[in-house]
């Protein structure tokens, strides 16, 4: 995973070539050339003069190549990711036409005129199984290839032909025909079940031969449907693959080639042999020459004139599995497997090329340079000393026989220190490189497999036990002082300072603290994906060979907390050099596969002025670049929102547009790769803006319930709502709301919004208008409380959308008063009145009726009860008695009076004897609690004049008689005034 900000630059490794032919897997003869499938790309050779095959063309290829099928003009190359198909026109430039991907492994490849024919594995990890399938591909257009049909095997398939409309699989159950006439849709045609697992297969005319555990089958195919073994041979062991020519059939069996006359199909008879080979693979029969594949020692041609001792004509050897390299200078030495020691010329780094080689009797699987000599460890074949002063002619000097398998070899002063597998650590003097001699040796657990030596001590990888330590200071007296054993397979260990960098097969790399070499201890590891073989460590990282995992680049800064910055898949890995930005990787069959190494520039941003900033502010940017390897040639600033920015380490923009914008900065190396981006927040804040949505309805009455519905837009979030009137004010603070309460008039209304940094927008606005609604006041009632008869004053209005064009008063008590806006009044009835006022609009519309209080107050009444006597002789007292009533109070006070004398008294009933002569008018009036005083009923009385002979006044509740029987009542009243008259005018 690509390491955490400011952990360090990326890795980043890219395919340059795969250098050297590597180890040949497949094979296909036309006419003078051979096509060879050879793990690290398509050999051709030229085979025009069998003694002497040499190389036409080798064409290096990114995911390598395992198998090869050529048809016509057309090879098909089978590599890790599909197929490739090349125009083979011209042998020695083969072409790429077109390519595809299949998904699992492609295992088999046979070939038609317009098709391709796959055996196909894939795991599926569901199941937990490898399920197998036949895939026919078109390659009638070869530009396009494409899968057509798909079979899918019940078990694994090991090996096919065609032959017409049939495809024959030799799979596990024994032979399979397929029918692929119509190659959408392949079929079974036909099986026939063997007594165990079949490996080959080849049809000739109605017969099919198939090889297995034991030797040969002869089946017979004339009817597909029904397939029957005719004839076998057990007795000739374990055969791969089978080649038929005429009446000979010539079997691949691992180390040998097996010839059997199959004239007679009953009976298949050995006839020959040649037993000079170490692994087959596949083989060809071309008129009388047989042409092989052998993993280890190359391509072959066969004189098969006489089969029963098929001769040997020719050999092209130069493959190999690259195990382990040496930089020196201008040349890798490479331990090159079966092919010995390899030295190539990299003085062109991109494009090595191989100068010479070195043949040796085993399995070369390291190699150790020291000035004119290359020192191999040989597997099965021991120590060997190689004379290389002239690459073009390496030559063995000297050999030391060792008693195991020497897998690795190094070099410290004048010793060789070689891991001698199950031999442990064997030390050599070379100061005579013709004459080396082993002087010590240490036995090592685990089986040695590589060895470093620093200083006193020499580390050894030892397999199954980890790392061990052994102290060299004196070569014939070693011994292990300490060990460490780490969970996976110790196969190789490189060291850097005070630590040991362990490639531990399945466990990854293990870094472990050798500060004190008799106390070593784990500081940190890292688990790599495939199966960590080698390392080499240069500077801060460590370069993982991790077989199947390919080339893994470890940054190792911190050796308790290594991280991988970069890798690639190489087809297989086992070793590497670094050579500045070239990587050289020993992948085995695969050869030397050659890797550019960049590593990424890093970007950073230093400053940003403002990382927050409102719109056309400017802000400051300010970036820097750093790159292990070289230099910085172009920066590049760009917005997730505005896009590009610049392209300069730093500048200035006052143009940004608002949002949470993601500032993006990368730098270019002078190799044209761009860092990663560097990341940082900028918020560029918007005014923001408010929207009025609607108001419904636009037009109301007063009291009408409206609607308000707004909202605001933001770079952010709206936090706050501000709705006002310009009539009434603040109205609310929510983005939703409704009143009934807005005053009549046309309202401009407001709304504004506030983000979340705080900023108001500018207001929104739109009109409202809230017309009056027709409404009658009642605006004075003047006096509100009088008496009747009062004058009262009335004075009203009317408002409303329309014109008032009329008025109507009445009361509760009286009824219609007035039509007019104001008018007195003074015929109101005595009471509690309610007062109405409405009004009429130019539409016709009445009002509802406003209505106020008044009140007229009922005076009170005096009555006169009683005035005894009546008249009263001057001097006499005189009752008088009255009562007063208030219908709608009480009385509280009263008056008598007498329009001779004045005020009487203030008593319902008074008893007076003051009243002078003389005829009195007398009133009683009465006061009510609201202070009105009643009318005043009248009574006379007369006050007589007391005379000396007194005249008996008659009550007033006499009957009438007259005192003086027989003298009429009228003329006795008058002679009473007549004498009251003259007693006035003529006193005594």
């Amino acid at each position: 995973m690509p390491p955490a900000a400011g952990e360090g630059p990326t890795a980043e490794l890219s395919w340059v070539t795969a250098a050297l032919p590597g180890t040949p897997s497949d094979m296909v003869v036309r006419d003078d050339h051979a096509y060879l499938a050879v793990g690290s790309g398509l050999l051709v050779l030229d085979i025009s003069e069998a003694s002497n095959p040499r190389e036409l063309s080798f064409l290096p290829l990114v995911n390598g190549a395992g198998l090869v099928g050529v048809s016509g003009d057309y090879a098909c190359v089978v590599d890790t990711q599909g197929i490739r198909i090349f125009n083979i026109t011209n042998p020695a430039e083969p072409q790429e036409m077109g390519n595809l991907s299949i998904e699992g492994e492609i295992r088999y490849l046979a070939m038609g005129q317009d098709y391709v024919y796959l055996t196909v594995a894939y795991y599926v990890v569901d199941l937990e199984k490898w399920e197998y399938s036949l895939a026919v591909v078109d390659i009638s257009d070869p530009r396009a290839p494409r899968v057509v049909g798909n079979y899918e095997a019940p078990v694994g398939i090991f090996d096919m032909t065609v032959a017409g409309d049939y495809v024959y699989l030799a799979d596990g159950w024994g032979l399979r025909i397929i029918d692929v006439s119509d190659p959408e849709e392949p079929e079974v045609e036909g099986t026939y079940i063997t007594s165990n697992r079949t490996f080959g297969v080849d049809v000739v005319d109605d017969f099919a031969y198939v090889t297995d555990f034991y030797g040969l089958r002869i089946i017979n195919i004339s009817d597909p449907t029904d397939p029957q073994e005719v004839g076998y041979n057990d007795t000739l062991g374990y055969t791969l693959g089978v080649e038929v020519s005429g009446d000979l059939a010539y079997l691949a069996a691992i180390s040998n080639v097996i010839v059997v006359d199959i004239s007679n199909s009953s009976d298949p008879q050995e006839i020959g042999r040649n037993d000079t080979f170490r692994y087959l693979g596949n083989q060809v029969i071309v008129g009388d020459r047989l042409y092989l594949v052998d993993y280890y020692t190359g391509f072959h041609l066969l004189d098969i004139t006489d089969p029963t001792e098929p001769r040997g004509l020719g050999r092209y050897d130069e493959f190999g599995s690259a195990f382990e390299i040496v930089g020196i200078g201008e040349h890798l030495y490479i331990a090159d497997g079966a092919g010995g020691l390899e030295i190539v010329d990299i003085s062109e780094p991109v494009d090595p090329q191989e100068t010479g080689r070195a043949d040796t009797p085993g399995t070369t699987n390291g190699v150790a340079v020291s000035g004119t000599h290359a020192y191999v460890a040989d597997l099965e074949g021991g120590f060997r000393i190689i004379d290389v002063s002239d690459p073009a002619a390496p030559v063995e000097v000297a050999n030391l026989t060792l008693p195991s398998d020497a897998y690795g070899v190094t070099l410290s002063g004048s010793y060789a220190y070689v891991a001698d597998w199950e031999g442990g650590l064997r030390i050599i003097d070379v100061s005579d490189p013709a004459e080396p001699t082993e002087v010590g040796n240490v036995s090592t657990p685990g089986g040695a497999y590589d060895v470093t030596v620093a200083g006193s001590y020499a580390y050894v990888a030892a397999v199954k036990q980890g790392l061990r330590v052994i102290d060299i200071s004196d070569p014939t007296e070693s011994l292990e002082v300490g060990s460490y054993d780490t969970p996976g397979r110790a196969y190789h260990v490189a060291l850097a300072d005070d630590y040991a960098y362990v490639a531990d097969y399945e466990a990854g790399l293990r870094i472990i603290n050798i500060s004190d070499p008799t106390n070593l201890s784990e500081v940190g590891s890292f688990d790599t994906p495939g199966k960590a073989r080698g390392v080499a460590v240069e500077g801060a990282y460590a370069y993982v060979a991790d077989g199947p995992g390919g080339l893994r680049v470890i940054d190792v800064s911190n050796p308790a907390s290594p991280y991988e910055v970069g890798h690639y898949e190489t087809l297989d890995s086992y070793h590497v050099v670094v050579a500045g930005g070239t990587l050289y990787v020993a992948a085995g069959g695969a050869q030397l596969q050659v890797l550019h190494l960049n590593f990424l520039p890093v970007a950073s941003i230093d400053v940003i002025s403002l990382h927050l900033a409102n719109e056309t502010e400017p802000v400051t940017f300010n970036g820097s670049g750093s790159d292990l390897d070289g230099s910085i040639t172009v920066y590049q600033w760009r917005s997730d929102i505005d896009g590009p920015l610049g392209n300069a380490s730093s500048f200035s923009n006052a143009s940004l547009s608002p949002g949470n914008h993601t500032i993006y900065f990368k730098v270019q190396d002078n190799e044209g790769a761009w860092s990663a981006e560097a990341t940082a927040s900028l918020d560029i804040n918007a005014i923001p803006l408010a929207f009025v949505d609607y108001i419904l309805p636009s037009i109301a009455e007063e009291g009408e319930e409206v609607s308000f519905w707004g909202y605001g837009s933001d770079d952010g979030n709206i936090t706050a709502f501000q709705w006002r009137s310009d009539i009434d004010g603040n109205l609310s603070t929510n983005d939703s709301f409704r009143t009934a309460s807005l005053s009549p008039g046309l309202h401009t209304i407001y709304l504004k919004v506030m983000d979340d940094y705080g900023v108001w927008s500018e207001e929104a606005s739109v009109e409202l208008e809230i017309y009056w609604k027709l409404t009658a006041f009642i605006d004075e009632i003047s006096p509100n409380s009088t008496n009747k008869g009062e004058e009262v004053y009335f004075e009203g209005h009317g408002v409303g959308q329309y014109e008032i064009i009329s008025y109507q008063w009445r009361s509760s008590l009286n009824g219609f008063l007035s039509i007019g806006t104001n008018f007195t009044s003074t015929s109101l009835f005595a009471g509690n009145h309610t007062i109405y006022l409405k009004v009429r609009d130019s539409e016709g519309e009445w009002s509802p009726e406003a209505s106020a209080s008044l009140h007229i107050n009922f005076p009170p009444e005096a009555h006169i009860l009683s005035i005894e006597p009546s008249p009263v002789i001057e001097g006499d007292n005189v009752t008088l008695e009255g009562v007063g009533s208030d219908s709608d109070g009480r009385v509280v006070a009263y008056q008598w009076e007498s329009d001779l004398d004045g005020p009487l008294g203030d008593s319902p009933t008074i008893v007076i004897d003051t009243l002078r002569i003389g005829r009195h008018n007398l009133t009683l009036r009465v006061q009510d609690n609201e202070g009105m005083w009643s009318v005043s009923p009248q009574k006379r009385l007369s006050v007589l004049e007391r005379l000396d002979d007194e005249v008996e006044v008659p009550s007033s509740e006499d009957d009438g008689e007259l005192p003086f029987p027989g003298v009429p009542w009228l003329l006795l009243t008058f002679l009473l005034v007549l004498r009251w008259r003259r007693s006035r005018c003529c006193p005594r």
